[in-house]
């Protein structure tokens, strides 16, 4: 969806991207794909 709002985190690493279609996506740099397990979706 069309992006309405993006804010870099304190340490400018991170960009959280929120979208018209409700969306919130978080970028980091290339290959850092870890989170924490608190922020890992369940698989419920």
């Amino acid at each position: 969806g069309k992006v309405t709002s993006a804010k870099f985190g304190t340490d400018a690493k991170y960009i959280a991207v929120g979208s018209m279609d409700r969306n919130l996506r978080i970028f980091g740099p290339p290959g850092d794909d870890q989170m924490d397990d608190d922020a890992k979706p369940s698989a419920e």
